[in-house]
């Protein structure tokens, strides 16, 4: 049994050393004066809008940047929107605040108490990055996928 093994494995190495090995080629097409273009629009708008114009601003570069990397010709989409962006910022931002509203009420009444809501909330941003990857994740696709 040992030997048919042995046979049986060295017949599984030479066809993994034989099969062909596709490469995948990535390629920026994007221009450095379109990106500050884009920068610099998103900056003034922002500034005029009193920063409320950031969300959209940051759906619009990150769009760009996606639509210009090419994976084997075949560009990337991003489907995120300004509005998307606005909700998510809201929601982290409710929720830390009300976290910390909580904790010094907590604080008032129980030390003890005020800094397990305060370890709640640096458990709180490790979860906030991973949901703020995954929104980006979920809305970076390669033919429609």
């Amino acid at each position: 049994m040992n030997s048919a093994f042995r046979a049986f494995s060295h017949s599984m190495i030479d066809n993994i050393a034989a099969a062909p090995v596709s490469t995948v080629q990535l390629q920026w097409t994007g221009k450095t004066s379109e990106i500050y273009r884009i920068f610099l629009l998103n900056f003034f708008l922002g500034i005029l809008t009193l920063g409320i114009y950031r969300f959209w601003g940051k759906a619009k570069m990150r769009r760009y940047v996606a639509s210009h990397f090419l994976l084997d010709g075949v560009p990337f989409e991003y489907a995120g929107t300004g509005k998307q962006h606005m909700i998510g910022f809201f929601k982290f931002w409710g929720i830390l605040a009300v976290l910390f509203l909580v904790s010094l009420g907590l604080l008032a009444l129980n030390v003890y108490a005020g800094i397990l809501i305060w370890f709640v909330m640096y458990l709180f941003l490790p979860l906030a990055f991973f949901l703020s990857v995954r929104f980006l994740l979920r809305n970076i696709s390669l033919k429609g996928i």
